[in-house]
């Protein structure tokens, strides 16, 4: 069975805040049963000032997924410095499968959670 993905892809203003977001959604992930990251990266936007932040992360569990999601966007939501950092165009999904890896995509689909 697939496992559950969550994906934020943040712009942000500046380099060190960019940085700054990516440890704190690595901290968020610390205790979480994690199965694989597909993307962690952070480079300069090519379209927005600013920098990209882009982590795919793939959970053992829903449960695992939904704590991280929640802490990631309590953050977003309530902590003064994310929220002012992050620029329009932000936005944090869940990739909802019911294939196993390496098999044809089916049942598939992306679920918005929060946008900017």
């Amino acid at each position: 069975m697939a496992k559950p993905r969550l994906t934020v892809a943040l712009f942000v203003d500046t380099e060190q805040h960019a940085t700054a977001i990516l440890t704190g959604i690595n901290q968020r992930l610390s205790g979480r049963a994690v199965y694989a990251v597909d993307a962690w990266e952070q480079h300069r936007a090519e379209d927005v000032p600013g920098q990209r932040v882009a982590a795919d992360v793939r959970l053992e569990t829903e449960t695992d997924r939904d704590a991280v999601r929640d802490s990631v966007l309590a953050a977003l939501e309530h902590n003064p410095e994310w929220g002012s950092w992050i620029l329009r165009g932000s936005r944090v999904t869940e990739h909802l499968c019911t294939h196993d890896e390496g098999e044809a995509r089916r049942g598939c689909k992306e679920v918005v959670v929060w946008s900017k």
